[in-house]
């Protein structure tokens, strides 16, 4: 059994508090406490199971009660070892593989700024059965924000049922259309506030075994007026990966903050004087990996470390290096979802999903979805896209319900690919040209050209499909509100007819979000540039179909091609617009690398998307569907429109009030 949770306030004074399940008949849930973590008068409260089964969750944390807790570090002091992932956070979660007593001590700087330094002991027992159910998922998040917890079942255990609970904190509503997983939007606390779930699997032999999450629920101050990571996109806990970094405070105040504004003309954005461009640092020079590393802000330190390598091994020929140039920082996040780049603060903003190498590193990684889901449904048609190489599909994700690993190789695919998206966005609104003449004074939005590459690439080589540009502001900014004509179009029609005859390689190319002037896709230069890249560096050649739109999807072998290619930007049409566009944003290639790229192959019409995973060839090969996720490029180009209409400027998001400011949105 879990027993009671040990609770440590300022005057270390132990008391009993909370409960769970463990292994074995699992009574009825009591309903969601209200009372908090903090003892009247505390100042702090350090808390955790004092004894947990084996196999299941353990979990300890220390909560800020009159104030916030900064700096928290934890270190285990005795017992079998555990990996602390989340060992700078506020709370700690591992599993309890063996018996034994678990020693931990958790140092912070309390509210009122003193140095504490808290010992924790955590005992695991052998269960009278082995465990059936483990939770797990990162223990501590900002109020307000939206997290995830999955129950994980052992192979060859035959669950009848599945169930979720809360049984402590101020009551959540539950998103349980993955019955072994719940994702929720914690609520909005004052003071520091603890959380606690329960998931009970019933075994077709009638027994039951139940496992419990705690949660910390941290405090957030007042929000500034024109909070610019306000409650429907808020920011979540990051850290300079490096501490001694020499931009670490910088870091820490200027890209990621609850406390930046923008209000009525007044901003506390950093300008480029106090946190430069990575190439003003670097006078040009491409960086090292130590400079880059020193501008990285992570929420779990396995993230940095795995970017790090990610660099050094996977950046032979030093491309992400040149194109960071353009930023300030890179934010690597469990709960950045999708990933961005944001001219507001000069810095990229990446999805930890996209860096994981194990079960261990994804189980920090929220769940939460992509908030644009809704992909136009009254469409007739599919627009689907993946890479292949040597005609089978690179892998880009691993199933969210198999705890499997991949190795540092296949995150060029999915990371690279995204680096290469973001990082062009990132050059496109400070291209290589102008880093050592802008003003530094002002923040990097107000410095933007008056003239981007992405301008020029539509003045020389424009698009041509209305109906494509059409389809792009229904589908990607407007999902339901697609017209009768649209809702009329036949794939052969959007894919053989639109799309075809104009010079694009993707349905993404058209997105410009509504109120953009001038009305240029910034996405068109990025979509180029990165499938470019990904053929140029890694041999991969990315597919681009439009198919039939079943109501319900097993495989690719229910989508029928009715239009595709293999490699469209190798086209003729489309070669000398990608070589337009590399000559801006990547000018240290060889002159005329888009000639590199290859023919684009046909797709067999008629044949399944499987099918066409193998050309010119017999039909065979495997495709497996991807998550929505990787349907759509992750960007935040619609994501702040869909949930803000907000305004917008160079394509990323600017703040109404930067419309009357030069360099906002023209």
């Amino acid at each position: 059994m879990r027993a009671a949770v040990l609770t440590l306030s300022l005057s270390l004074a132990l008391a009993a508090c909370g409960g769970g399940g463990g292994a074995g008949s699992t009574p009825p849930a009591p309903g969601p406490s209200p009372t908090g973590i903090c003892a009247s008068g505390a100042a702090f409260v350090v808390s955790a199971d004092t004894s947990v089964d084996v196999g299941k969750t353990a979990t300890a944390m220390v909560a800020g009660c009159a104030g916030a807790i900064s700096s928290p570090v934890w270190a285990q002091t005795s017992g079998p070892a555990v990996s602390l992932l989340s060992a700078k956070s506020q709370a700690i979660s591992f599993d309890a593989a063996a018996a034994g007593t678990y020693g931990f001590q958790v140092s912070f700087r309390d509210p009122a700024g003193v140095q504490q330094t808290v010992p924790v002991s955590i005992t695991a027992a052998a269960p009278a059965s082995p465990s059936a159910v483990t939770v797990r998922g990162e223990p501590s998040v900002f109020s307000g924000g939206s997290t995830s917890f999955r129950m994980w079942i052992p192979a060859g255990v035959s669950v009848s049922s599945v169930r979720w609970e809360q049984t402590e904190g101020p009551a959540v509503t539950l998103n349980t259309e993955d019955p072994q997983r719940i994702i929720f939007a914690a609520p909005s606390v004052g003071q520091d506030t603890r959380l606690t779930f329960r998931a009970t699997v019933t075994l077709t032999t009638g027994a039951t075994d139940s496992d419990t999450q705690t949660l910390l629920v941290q405090a957030l101050p007042t929000p500034p007026a024109g909070q610019l990571f306000g409650s429907s996109n808020p920011a979540s806990r990051v850290y300079p990966y490096r501490a001694t970094s020499p931009w670490a405070t910088q870091l820490s105040n200027c890209v990621y903050s609850p406390a930046l504004f923008f209000n009525g003309g007044t901003t506390n954005l950093c300008t480029m004087n106090t946190l430069p461009l990575l190439g003003q640092e670097t006078n040009g020079a491409q960086p090292t990996v130590d400079q880059v590393m020193n501008r990285v802000l992570v929420s779990n330190d396995w993230m940095g470390e795995v970017f790090e390598r990610f660099l050094r091994e996977q950046d032979t020929a030093g491309d992400f290096r040149q194109m960071l140039k353009a930023t300030t920082a890179i934010v690597i996040g469990g709960r950045v979802r999708p990933s961005f780049y944001w001219s507001a603060t000069g810095a990229i903003y990446l999805d930890a999903n996209t860096v994981w190498l194990d079960a261990a590193q994804r189980d920090t990684v929220s769940e939460v979805p992509d908030p644009r889901s809704a992909l136009a449904p009254n469409l007739q048609y599919l627009g689907l896209w993946r890479y292949t190489l040597n005609n089978q599909q690179v892998p880009f994700s691993v199933p969210l319900n198999s705890r499997g690993a991949r190795p540092i190789e296949q995150l060029r695919y999915r990371l690279g690919e995204l680096l290469y998206h973001e990082l062009t966005h990132a050059n496109d609104f400070m291209p290589p040209a102008v880093h050592l003449t802008v003003n530094r004074g002002v923040p990097v939005f107000q410095a933007i050209p008056a003239s981007l590459p992405s301008d020029r690439l539509a003045a020389s080589f424009p698009l041509a499909s209305q109906e494509m540009f059409g389809l792009a502001r229904s589908k990607f900014f407007s999902p339901g509100t697609t017209t009768d004509l649209q809702n009329a179009y036949t794939p052969l029609q959007v894919g053989g007819t639109f799309f075809a005859n104009d010079r694009a390689t993707d349905e993404y190319n058209y997105a410009i979000p509504p109120g953009s002037t001038p009305q240029t896709s910034r996405e068109d230069i990025a979509m180029l540039v990165a499938e470019f890249f990904m053929s140029y560096r890694y041999g991969v050649l990315r597919d681009v179909g439009f198919t039939n739109k079943p109501a319900v999807i097993n495989s690719g072998n229910d989508l029928i091609v009715a239009w595709g290619q293999r490699g469209r930007a190798g086209a003729a049409n489309i070669k000398p617009r990608v070589q337009q566009a590399i000559g801006e944003i990547a000018p240290w290639l060889p002159a005329g690398a888009a000639n590199t790229l290859p023919a684009p192959i046909q797709m067999r019409a008629g044949e399944s998307w499987t099918a066409n995973t193998v050309l010119p060839t017999v039909p065979g090969g495997s495709f497996k569907l991807t998550q929505l996720e990787d349907f759509i490029e992750r960007d935040r180009v619609e994501f702040e429109w869909m949930l803000n209409n907000r305004n917008y400027g160079h394509g990323h998001w600017i703040p109404p009030d930067l419309r009357q400011i030069q360099g906002g949105l023209r």
